[in-house]
């Protein structure tokens, strides 16, 4: 099963369409198709944010959920890595714990990384093309999927 460390901007994306890659990155993890993992410091600064910035109760109530499925780790490590913005490095440093698969984020200081220590650090759009592809690597199932999610199943 992949393993993601979430950034905070994710989550606040996802509280704002149900419908957008960064909800679908969420959804993944509330149905247990991917694995992700967070420091008390980032689950911290998630719950913080999403009671700060996101205003519809049924949403905020939603998300919340997301937590319920986030397995904790511990990163002992105070490396400075992303010299732009040293609050980024809390991401880095789960990721690193967790030999995360993936690092998902909209941070541009993040991206420019491309790649740390094994981990892919990309948008979530980038995710879910790499996990669809991990899932269907000829792309023969898309087109059939799609047909049933329209049409049902006959």
């Amino acid at each position: 099963m992949l393993t993601v460390v979430i950034d905070t901007n994710i989550l606040i994306s996802a509280s704002e369409d149900d419908f957008n890659d960064a909800r679908e990155v969420i959804d993944l993890v509330t149905t247990g198709k991917v694995r992700a993992v967070a420091t008390r410091q980032i689950i911290d600064e998630n719950k913080l944010l999403l009671k700060k910035r996101v205003v519809k109760k049924a949403v905020k109530q939603d998300l919340m959920q997301y937590f319920n499925f986030v397995r904790l780790v511990r990163a002992d490590s105070r490396e400075r890595i992303v010299e732009e913005d040293e609050e980024d490095d809390k991401f880095i440093h789960c990721a690193r714990a967790a030999h995360a698969h993936y690092l998902i984020t909209y941070d541009r200081h993040l991206l420019d990384l491309g790649v740390f220590e094994g981990t892919h650090i990309v948008t979530p759009g980038d995710f879910i093309a790499a996990y669809r592809h991990a899932q269907d690597p000829e792309g023969k199932g898309e087109w059939a999927a799609w047909i049933k999610q329209m049409f049902g199943n006959g």
